[in-house]
C-alpha cells in the first residue's frame, strides 16, 4: 500500500513541477512514512487516505466520475475521506467546469452507495452507528481541546478526571458535557470557513495570474484535514496517516512541520503514553507542542500565501500614497502577477481556466 501512495505522490509531483517535484515528493513521502512506520504497520487508515490521492489524480487526469468513485470508497472505509469531495467540487467550480462537478458527485453516490449496499441488507440499523459513535465519545485526552485542559491542569489546577472508554483515555474536565453541542458546531463552522478561504485564493490566483495551480490544490485538500483534526474532540495517533499522501506533495518548510508533528506523536504513543496518562507536566509540554505544530501549520496553509499578496498590495497602496515608503519584500506568489499585455500566463489563456472568476 505505501509504494503504490509513492508512485501516486511521484505522478502528482509530476504535474506539479516535472521530474523535481516527482524526485522530491518520492523523498518527502518515503522520510514521513519511515517516521510514521510504528502506525502504518497496525492500521489501515492508509487506505482512505491513498484512495482520496487517488481520487485527486484522477481530477488532474480528467476523469471526475473516478475520481468520485475512489473518493466514495474511501468514504465507505473512513469517513473523514468525505471532507475532500468539497475541495475537489470546488476546484472544478472555479474552471467552470460545471459537468464535471455532476460526474464528480455521481462518482462518489454510486461508489459509495455499492460499498454500503451489503451493510444495508444485513444490518440497515448499523449504517449510522459510526456517527452516533462519535457523537458519544468524550474528549480524547490527545485532541487539542485535552491537550489544553491537561495544560490548564498542571499550570491552574484545574479539575480533570481520566477514564477509557470507547476504545480511547478520555478526559472530562467540568462543565464539558454542557460545552460538547458546541464543539460540533464549531467543527462546521471552521469546516466551512476553510472552503471559503480556498475559494478565495483560486479567485486570487486567477486574477493575479490567469489560472489556479496545483500546489494550491494540494494546500487546500491538507488544509481541510487539518481542520477536521485541530477542531475534533479526538485525535487519535493514526490520524496523522491521513496526512501523509497529500503532506508528502507540500513545500518543504510545511511537510517538515508534517515530520516534526509525527515524530512527536510517537514520542507520546506509542513510546511514553502511561506516562501522559499519568499527567506528567514534560508529556502534557510535548502534547501541546505537537498539537501547537498542527495548528501552526493549518494558519500557515489558510493564510499564507493568499494573506502575503493582500498584505503585499495593501503595502503598494499606501506607497502610492506615501512615496517614501520603504519597498516590502516581494513575494514569489505576488512576483508572478500578469500585468495585462506583458505576455504572460494571461496570453493564451482559455476561457475554462477562468471559469468562476474570469467572468
Amino acid at each position: 500500500m505505501s509504494t503504490m501512495v509513492a508512485l501516486g505522490v511521484a505522478w502528482v509531483g509530476h504535474r506539479r513541477a516535472a521530474s523535481q517535484g516527482m524526485m522530491q515528493g518520492i523523498a518527502l513521502y518515503t522520510v514521513m512514512a519511515a517516521a510514521a512506520a510504528p502506525l502504518l504497520a497496525w492500521r489501515f487508515d492508509l487506505l482512505p487516505s491513498a484512495l482520496g490521492l487517488a481520487g485527486f489524480a484522477f481530477i488532474l487526469a480528467g476523469r471526475p466520475a473516478v475520481s468520485g468513485a475512489a473518493i466514495g470508497l474511501g468514504f465507505a472505509a473512513k469517513v473523514f475521506s468525505i471532507v475532500l469531495l468539497p475541495v475537489l467540487g470546488i476546484y472544478l467550480l472555479a474552471r467552470g467546469q460545471w459537468g464535471s462537478v455532476g460526474r464528480l458527485l455521481a462518482g462518489f453516490l454510486a461508489a459509495a452507495a455499492l460499498a454500503w449496499l451489503p451493510v444495508s441488507i444485513v444490518a440497515p440499523e448499523e449504517m449510522l452507528s459510526f456517527a452516533i459513535r462519535q457523537q458519544e465519545r468524550p474528549i480524547q485526552i490527545e485532541s487539542i481541546q485535552g491537550g489544553v485542559h491537561l495544560l490548564t491542569h498542571i499550570l491552574f489546577g484545574a479539575d480533570i478526571r481520566l477514564s477509557f472508554d470507547f476504545g480511547s483515555v478520555n478526559v472530562h474536565p467540568a462543565g464539558a458535557e454542557q460545552a460538547m453541542g458546541f464543539g460540533r458546531i464549531a467543527t462546521i463552522g471552521a469546516l466551512v470557513g476553510a472552503l471559503v478561504l480556498f475559494l478565495l485564493r483560486l479567485g486570487d490566483e486567477v486574477r493575479r495570474e490567469g489560472k489556479q495551480s496545483l500546489q494550491t490544490l494540494i494546500d487546500a485538500a491538507v488544509a481541510i484535514l487539518l481542520t477536521l483534526l485541530v477542531t475534533n474532540k479526538v485525535l487519535s495517533p493514526q490520524y496523522m496517516i491521513w496526512l501523509l499522501p497529500f503532506a508528502a506533495l507540500l513545500r518543504r518548510q510545511h511537510a517538515y512541520l508534517v515530520v516534526l508533528a509525527t515524530i512527536l506523536t510517537l514520542t507520546i504513543f506509542p513510546l511514553n503514553y502511561d506516562r501522559l496518562i499519568a499527567l506528567e507536566p514534560a508529556l502534557i509540554v510535548t502534547l501541546n507542542l505537537r498539537n501547537s505544530v498542527l495548528v501552526l501549520l493549518l494558519a500557515m496553509l489558510l493564510i499564507g500565501p493568499f494573506g502575503r499578496a493582500h498584505l503585499a498590495r495593501v503595502w503598494s497602496a499606501a506607497r502610492l500614497k506615501h512615496p517614501g515608503s520603504p519597498v516590502p519584500p516581494a513575494s514569489s506568489d505576488v512576483s508572478r502577477a500578469v500585468v495585462p499585455g506583458s505576455g504572460g500566463a494571461a496570453a493564451g489563456l482559455e476561457k475554462d481556466d477562468l471559469g468562476l472568476f474570469g467572468q
